[in-house]
Parts: C-alpha cells; sequence; structure tokens
C-alpha cells in the first residue's frame, strides 16, 4: 500500500521518534559493557580493563589499567610497561582499541584490543550507513513509484531516518570480536589472531598475527614464514579460502595443521575475478535499459525522416574510427590492461583490492573487452573505440535537448572530440575515464528525455548511469551537483518534479561520498586512503596548502585548455607523420558541418546574450568538471600519480571548454546578418582548430603506440629466450638502465609498478606462469615480490630463479651467475637451465597479445 495512505499525525510522528528513541537506549546500554579481558593461559594470568565504554569527544580519553602475572614482557600501546598500572588512552578515529602485547615465559607471543566505544568513529559509521542505505532506498523509491512530482513527506522522511540510525548504532556496537586461537599440544605451542572478523568482498584481505614456540618450520598457505622473536604477521585474503591456514613441523618432525575461521561474505566467489560478476550483472542491466531505448529511438528518428541526426552522428562516428584505423586495433596493452588482465585470470593483486571496493566499475570496460577477445586486445580497442564514439554522440544529444541548433551541437561536439586537452583520447588506459564521461553525459541526456516524455525507461536509464558514473570514478563529483541546474531549473518555473530530478544527482553523489566513508570507518580497503587520512587530520595550515594548491591547479588549467594545449597542437603541424588521416578526419567532420549548416532547423538562432551567457557558462563548468582532482593538488602525500596525470584531470573538460569556444567563435561573427554566410564562416574557423586538435591527437598516439610496440618487443624477447619454464619459478630481469633511459625507451611503466609482474603471468600458460619481477640491480625491485627486494631474505627462492639481463638495446643475457655480475658478495644455489625447456614452442598468446613484435621479428 502507498506510503501516502498511511497519513502521519503530529502525535503519531512524536510517539513513533519517542519509541525509537527508547529502542536506541536500550540498545546502547545493552551494548556498552565496561571493556574488559580476562585470559588465563597456564601460569599466565591477564586482566585488561577500561573505566568507562565511551569516549565522547576528540581529546576525550579514558584510563586503561592491567594487572599480569607469569609474563615475560608486556607492552601497552606499543610502549614496554610493567606487570600492573594504568595510563590515559584517547581513541582516535579509525583507533579506537587500546593494544596490549605480552609475551609468555616460553616466549609466546600475543597481542589484545581492548575495544573503546568513541562517539566521532560511530558519527563517521553513521554517516557512512545511513548515506549509502539512505540514498538507495530514496533513488529506488523514485525508481518504482515513479512520483517525482509530489514533495516528500518529512515525517516518513524522519521517522525513516531515526530508524535507520537505531539499526546502525546496532550494527556499529554488536560488530563480532576478532577471532582468536590458541593451542598447546605439548610439542607445539600456537597463537593466532585477526586484525577484523570479517571479509566483505572478494580477495579482501586481513593481517594476521601469529606466534608459535617448538616449531621447526612455519608455512602460511604454502609459503614459509619467517619468524622474529618466535612472532610473524602474514597477510589473509578471501580466495584461498574461509580460514587463515597455518602448517608448523614441531621439532619432532611432525607436521601439523591449525587454522583461524573467518566470516567471508562472499566467499563463493572468492575465486572468481575481481567483481567480475558484478560487471556481468552492470552490463545486462545497461542492455536491458539501453537497447530499448536507442532502438525507439532510431525508429522514430527514421520515420520522421530526420536524416540530419543520422549524418551528424555518422560524421562523429566517421571520425573516431578514422583517427583509429592507422593503429590498428592489436597494439599491445597498456599498464592497466596487462593488471586487469592478470586480475581476471589468476595473478593477486592487493594494490587493486581497495580500488575494487571503492570503485566497483572501474574495469567494467575490460571485462566487456574480455568478453569480445580475450586472447587478444582486440576487445579493448573496441570498446574504446566505442566509448569515444558514443561519448561525443550523447554531447550532441544533450546540446540538442537543451535546444541549441543542430549545427552548434554538431561543432561543439566534434570539437569536443579533438580538443587539444584529450591527447591521450585514443590510450586505452583510459577508457574508465572516458566512459565515466559517457555515463554522465548519457545520464543527462536521460533527465532530459524524461522530462519531454515522463517514461520509466528514461528514468531508470538516468539512474544506472548516475550509478555507473560514481561507480566508476570520483572526479565528476562537482560536476554532478551543479548539472541539474544546467540541465533544467533554468527552464522556467521550479517544480517539485525537477527538484526531484535534481536529488537524484545528488543522492548518487551522496552515495558514492557515504560509501567511501563507511569503508573508511570500518577499516575497509579504500582507494587513496593516505588522501582520506590527510582531509581528517588537516589543520589550517594544511588548509591554506589545500586552496593554494587548488588555485594555482585551476589556473594552470585554464592556461592549458585556452593557450598551452593549443599551443603544442600548432607545433605538432611540424612533427606529424599522419597527414593522410589527419586531413581525412577533419574533411568528414566539416562535410558533415556543411550538409548540417543547409538543412533546415527549426530551432531559433540564439540571441546575442544567449551566446555570452553559453560563453561564460563554458568558462564557469570548467571549475566543477577539473574541481575533485584540482582539490586533490593541495593535499598533503595526496594521490601524487592521479593529479600528474593531465589526461585524469581533464577527463569531463573538453565538452564544456568546447562549448565556450564555439560560443565565443559566434561573438566575433555576430555582426554578419547572412545567417547562411556566418554557418560557413563558422565551420571554417572551426576546422582550422580541428585541424589543430587532430594533429596533436595523432602525435600523441603515436608516441604512444610506439612506446607500447617497445613493451610488446620486451615481452616478446623475454618469450623467445625462455619458452617455458617450471611451475613455481620466478623470473627476475636485472637491468642498469637509469629510470631516464627506460622513459626514453618507452618502458618504464615496467619499472615503477606492477605491470612487469601482470603482464608475465597473463603471458605464460598456466600452471607454468612464473612470478616476474624488473629490478633496477642491485636493489630496487617493481612489484613482484614486493618494493625493495632482500636477497639474503630470500635466498630459498634461488633454486626455483631464471635471472636475465636487459641491455640498452633491449636485448637479453641469461645470467650464469648473477650474483658476480653485479656484485652482490653472496654465494647462491642458482641453476637456470635446470628450470627452463628451451626447445618449447612460444607461448601462443605471444602471437595475439604481443602481434606486432611477432610479425616484426618473423618479417
Amino acid at each position: 500500500m502507498p506510503l501516502r495512505q498511511f497519513r502521519l499525525s503530529t502525535r503519531a510522528t512524536a510517539v513513533g521518534l519517542a519509541l525509537l528513541i527508547a529502542l536506541l537506549a536500550i540498545v546502547i546500554t545493552v551494548n556498552s559493557p565496561i571493556p574488559i579481558i580476562i585470559e588465563q593461559y597456564g601460569e599466565t594470568t591477564l586482566h585488561f580493563a577500561a573505566d568507562r565504554a565511551w569516549a565522547l569527544f576528540p581529546g576525550d580519553c579514558v584510563t586503561i589499567e592491567w594487572q599480569t602475572q607469569g609474563i615475560e614482557s608486556l607492552h601497552v600501546e606499543e610502549r614496554g610497561e610493567i606487570g600492573w598500572g594504568e595510563k590515559a588512552f584517547c581513541p582516535q578515529l579509525n583507533d579506537t582499541a587500546a593494544q596490549f602485547a605480552v609475551r609468555s615465559p616460553d616466549g609466546l607471543y600475543r597481542e589484545f584490543m581492548l575495544r573503546v566505544h568513541f562517539l566521532p568513529d560511530l558519527l563517521l559509521y553513521l554517516a557512512g550507513f545511513i548515506g549509502v542505505v539512505g540514498s538507495l532506498g530514496l533513488a529506488a523509491y523514485f525508481l518504482i513509484t515513479n512520483r517525482l512530482e509530489q514533495a516528500l513527506n518529512p515525517r516518513w522522511l524522519l521517522l525513516c531516518l531515526s530508524t535507520l540510525v537505531v539499526i546502525g548504532v546496532f550494527l556499529r556496537l554488536n560488530e563480532p570480536e576478532p577471532p582468536r586461537l590458541d593451542v598447546d599440544d605439548g610439542q607445539v605451542t600456537v597463537a593466532m589472531w585477526a586484525e577484523k572478523a570479517s571479509l566483505v568482498f572478494p580477495r579482501e584481505c586481513v593481517d594476521v598475527g601469529l606466534s608459535v614456540v617448538g616449531a621447526q618450520s612455519v608455512r602460511h598457505e604454502g609459503e614459509a614464514v619467517p619468524l622474529r622473536d618466535n612472532a610473524a604477521q602474514v597477510s589473509h585474503c578471501a580466495y584461498p579460502g574461509y580460514s587463515a591456514m597455518l602448517e608448523v613441523t614441531g621439532m619432532d618432525g611432525v607436521e601439523r595443521q591449525y587454522d583461524l575461521p573467518l566470516r567471508v561474505l562472499w566467499g563463493s566467489l572468492a575465486h572468481a575475478p575481481i567483481f567480475f560478476y558484478v560487471h556481468l550483472v552492470a552490463l545486462v542491466l545497461a542492455a536491458l535499459v539501453y537497447l530499448p531505448m536507442a532502438i525507439d529511438k532510431a525508429r522514430g528518428t527514421w520515420l520522421r525522416r530526420e536524416w540530419s541526426d543520422f549524418v551528424a552522428l555518422l560524421g562523429l562516428t566517421a571520425a573516431v574510427l578514422i583517427v583509429y584505423l592507422p593503429f590498428g586495433f592489436e597494439s599491445v596493452g597498456q599498464w592497466e590492461e596487462w593488471v586487469s588482465k592478470a586480475a581476471f585470470e589468476h595473478a593477486h593483486s592487493e594494490a587493486f583490492i581497495g580500488e575494487y571496493a571503492t570503485r566497483p566499475f572501474v574495469d567494467m570496460p575490460r571485462t566487456l573487452a574480455t568478453l569480445i577477445d580475450s586472447e587478444s586486445f582486440v576487445g579493448h580497442h573496441i570498446v574504446n573505440c566505442a566509448n569515444i564514439a558514443l561519448l561525443s554522440i550523447f554531447t550532441y544529444g544533450v546540446l540538442r535537448k537543451l535546444g541549441v541548433r543542430k549545427l552548434y551541437a554538431y561543432l561543439i561536439a566534434a570539437l569536443a572530440l579533438a580538443f587539444p586537452i584529450n591527447d591521450m583520447l585514443l590510450a586505452t588506459r583510459y577508457s574508465t575515464g572516458t566512459s565515466s564521461a559517457l555515463w554522465i553525459m548519457l545520464a543527462c541526456y536521460c533527465a532530459l528525455d524524461f522530462l519531454e516524455s515522463n517514461r520509466w525507461r528514461s528514468l531508470a536509464g538516468c539512474a544506472l548511469a548516475l550509478l555507473l558514473n560514481i561507480g566508476t570514478y570520483e572526479a565528476g563529483f562537482a560536476l554532478l551537483l551543479v548539472m541539474p541546474f544546467i540541465l533544467w531549473l533554468r527552464r522556467g518555473t521550479t517544480s517539485w518534479r525537477r527538484v526531484n530530478l535534481a536529488l537524484l544527482f545528488y543522492l548518487a553523489v551522496s552515495l558514492k561520498a557515504f560509501w567511501v566513508l563507511w569503508l573508511y570507518a570500518t577499516g575497509r580497503p579504500v582507494f587513496a586512503f593516505r588522501t582520506i587520512d590527510a582531509l581528517f587530520s588537516a589543520d589550517a595550515s594544511s588548509q591554506s596548502s589545500l586552496l593554494d594548491g587548488f588555485t594555482d591547479g585551476l589556473a594552470s588549467i585554464y592556461y592549458q585548455i585556452y593557450f598551452g594545449g593549443w599551443r603544442t597542437a600548432f607545433e605538432s603541424l611540424a612533427v606529424n607523420d599522419w597527414w593522410l588521416p589527419t586531413l581525412t578526419a577533419v574533411c568528414c567532420l566539416s562535410a558533415a558541418a556543411l550538409y548540417l549548416s543547409r538543412q533546415p532547423d527549426e530551432t531559433p538562432e540564439p540571441a546575442l546574450r544567449r551566446i555570452v551567457q553559453g560563453t561564460l557558462l563554458g568558462f564557469a563548468l570548467i571549475v566543477p568538471a577539473t574541481g575533485i582532482m584540482i582539490l586533490l593538488k593541495g593535499v598533503p602525500s595526496a594521490i601524487a600519480i592521479l593529479v600528474g596525470r593531465a589526461s585524469n584531470i581533464m577527463t569531463y573538460a573538453p565538452a564544456v571548454a568546447a562549448v565556450s569556444v564555439i560560443c565565443l567563435l559566434l561573438l566575433l561573427l555576430a555582426k554578419l546578418r547572412d545567417l547562411h554566410s556566418r554557418d560557413l564562416l563558422l565551420i571554417a574557423l572551426t576546422t582550422a582548430l580541428l585541424l589543430l586538435g587532430m594533429s596533436k591527437l595523432f602525435v600523441a598516439h603515436g608516441d604512444l603506440t610506439d612506446k607500447a610496440h617497445a613493451k610488446a618487443k620486451v615481452f616478446y624477447r623475454i618469450l623467445t629466450e625462455v619458452p617455458l619454464l617450471e611451475p613455481n619459478s620466478y623470473l627476475m630481469v636485472m637491468t642498469t638502465l637509469s629510470e631516464q633511459e627506460l622513459a626514453e625507451q618507452g618502458l618504464i611503466e615496467m619499472y615503477g609498478g606492477n605491470m612487469f609482474a601482470s603482464a608475465i603471468s597473463v603471458l605464460y600458460p598456466a600452471p607454468n606462469a612464473p612470478e616476474g619481477f624488473l629490478c633496477y640491480a642491485p636493489f630496487s625491485c617493481s612489484r613482484g615480490l614486493g618494493g625493495r627486494f632482500n636477497w639474503r631474505a630470500h635466498e630459498h627462492r634461488w633454486p626455483k630463479t631464471v635471472v636475465l639481463e636487459l641491455h640498452p638495446d633491449l636485448t637479453f643475457e641469461l645470467l650464469d651467475d648473477p650474483g658476480a655480475r653485479f656484485h652482490w658478495g653472496i654465494s647462491i644455489n642458482y641453476d637456470p637451465l635446470q628450470l627452463i625447456d628451451t626447445n618449447a614452442p612460444l607461448p601462443p598468446r605471444a602471437h595475439t597479445m604481443l602481434a606486432t613484435a611477432w610479425r616484426e621479428a618473423n618479417s
């Protein structure tokens, strides 16, 4: 029965709130006992307690006390203490438990966490919980009931919000204690404890502490664990299973197995690719919602014989294809393709756990590409090409929905395609950013279509596009906040229908912001968590640096958009080796514009005042289009890699910048009275700009393709030198090339992250795929065995290791004595020839994923 039939009087609302407040008081009282830990282990007695359960304000401290007997040492909050005493403990956000570390006389080490409730931490959790559930619930209400023409009932909202508060407090206060294991069979004594009790996301990891006494060797899930003072810390991820498994061989030679059970929410997906099934569901929903809309739109346009729209769409699509075709659809993938491909198949990358949890749809374009072709990178290029074409098409569609003349809308979409700040547009590694911009444009188009037609499918399309956008990228937050005012609130009087539709946009932003807060508050993996830490701990001085970073970054953005980018585009004319496709693409765009200029258009010519408004609007929209990314430039130790990439900052800027440029050209031509002459001159000026932008686009992508081919040569020569290795081997590539030399060769991405290890795991067939890592001799290595590599600590790996040296001419040499070659001064048990089958054929993916290098080597 609809909620509007349940009329809430003031008395009923007050009674409901009183009941909820009473229930909240009961929940807090029942679930807030005085924190206390009492344990007995043989002759060891432990007693830890706090004087109260709650700290209410920042800086508010509780008193913790301890009394112990039969211990060797005690550390409280990482500081050595005697066996009894007390001290003040001041909870912090995400750190509300006092830590006690105890060593027994037998040498066994244990850690205990005395949890204290901290009101700011609870409020942070409630903000995330209520924001996520409330945003989803309100959006679902609008979508199911389609009652955007009615105001929301404030009494029902108040009761629902209060109910969510009670539920959130109950869930937070009833979090299960992390599991512990203490076993003593007389020969071996084992203690294990986990950092948290539950794993929510597939392959989410948790730190597990352990201590073993009486062991000859210890292995965690098959990997040897070096103990230091009988203790160690390991990481357990959901994909091996529900329990952290420990294998211990005692001094008596008997092998024992211990497991620490954990609660895994999505255990059935533990062995599946990360969020692969989430992407599949989203793709199916997108097909069900958008394909019928596209078919209906195409049918209606055909019946009305609106050929000009078909020509505009054809011109934009043809230009994208012309730009793409000279570089082919099979060039080797860049950084993200290798990493996501490895994650989809079998490799585990902890670096991506936080990103998948924070951005669940970040790899959806690559999931679709994998479904198209899993054995090459053709699918990635097809998806990227389709993203770029659709983004241009929906830019045109949104402008048409806003009442812009067809010619002007087309020229803006064409200029946005070739705007000089889009120099990385064709790079498949940025397909995520392109798709996020596409979802915003699609959401705007569906919202405008809903205002015209009131069709449920358009509303569903808007909601789904917003969900996919916020689940892919965060850069559009500020743009989503201002888009409703630009799209429809300026159109006459404000109605509840328009207000509620604007609220749908704001719910998307709230959902993402509160989702990140919830992840942070519960200690889950969060992408760029250091940035959040910096924001929460910001003081007055850091706030000023944040503002300085924003203003400086914004000034740089405006300069790059209106001056620097065009200057670079002009300079590209001298080095452009792709003149034929460049001119072909420009001519294709201009020909479609000429056709549109000759067609009748019922849309009136904008008045001079409207053109000035469009210029100022496009100029001003650059701030929200880049605001979130630029804002991060002022955060200390923020995501330096992200803010350093111009293409990430410029994801949403080309369309709004193109609006301002076309409007500026219209202002220059405003004195021309003849409309046809004005259109022709506008097309000529835009064509000149398109020539510059296309030239830069081809030059930039040609350079990117050359670097991709250099990586393909490196990987192909590795496979030629080592076509097949024994299972569970390690492939180490050493080089004395500096980072600058690697960058000049186009190989720097192989060194700075986990691209190299991912590519090696993908190129070699399972189960023979080795663990690979690229090292700058003799110390730093790419991610594979993690950061700086301690050779002495991994001497047990040398019998399973093959070492190649990368020379400046990009050739390889198999080393028979790497210790002597790089002067390590250690003796290692190393015999690579026992691990290599030099007579084996090349792995099959050498012919598909490295097709350019394979053809060059066999031509």
